[in-house]
């Protein structure tokens, strides 16, 4: 998912890699709860994302856009074994942003401070392996410890 974005992207070096659009979640389906679409301020009627060059990737749009403030996001799967990735950066802020992320209840990633661990504007690209043994699907959920949570991107892929 092109994650606090409307549009299709293909990366780079994968052309048979298509990201999807972002889209509010919605029972029976994926997408993001709470927060809102990363926006700079435009003339431009669709004023989502920043320009600015990314570093560590070549797939600038997917970090870009983003959902800021989120609490969750959800993806209405079936049993199995996934992996999921999720992608960030922290796009000039000047505030200092950390967060936690818990996936099913189970915290998977604490204290992160992208700014801090990784420079601002740099892409990190984190994978985890994730069980689902119920009907309840995926749950990320993120909690801010202090500023506000965000995601740039998630990959959902069944493994088993």
């Amino acid at each position: 998912m092109n994650v606090g974005s409307y549009c299709y992207f293909t990366e780079t070096h994968n052309l048979d890699y298509l990201w999807m659009p972002d889209k509010e979640y919605s029972a029976g389906s994926f997408g993001f709860v709470g927060g809102d679409y990363l926006r700079f301020k435009s003339k431009r009627r669709n004023n989502i994302g920043t320009d600015v060059s990314i570093k560590g990737t070549e797939n600038d749009p997917i970090y870009q856009t983003q959902v800021i403030g989120l609490d969750a996001y959800k993806f209405e799967v079936p049993k199995g074994t996934y992996e999921l990735t999720l992608l960030m950066a922290e796009l000039k802020t000047r505030n200092e942003n950390i967060m936690d992320i818990s996936v099913n209840n189970k915290k998977i990633w604490t204290n992160i401070n992208l700014k801090k661990q990784f420079g601002s504007d740099r892409g990190v690209e984190k994978r985890f392996l994730i069980s689902v043994d119920d009907t309840n699907g995926i749950t990320i959920d993120f909690k801010a410890i202090k500023g506000e949570t965000r995601l740039s991107g998630v990959k959902l892929r069944k493994v088993n």
